[in-house]
């Protein structure tokens, strides 16, 4: 699989205050938690998404 590297750090080339925003958002509305995480996550890890489907389904082209 892709290198945790690659996941953890794709969105952060695009958006630098990723995590500032986030925590501004939390510290202003806290009520609405889960949903500031969930987009944190994909914007964060979305951008590698594509690559470790690829990896995916060239290493293992049977599984389903």
């Amino acid at each position: 699989m892709p290198h945790r590297e690659n996941l953890s750090t794709a969105g952060s080339r695009k958006e630098p205050s990723l995590e500032r925003s986030l925590l501004a958002s939390v510290v202003t509305d806290p009520g609405h938690l889960p949903e500031l995480l969930a987009d944190f996550a994909v914007r964060r890890i979305g951008p590698a998404v594509p690559e470790a489907i690829a990896w995916l389904r060239r290493n293992h082209p049977n599984t389903t």
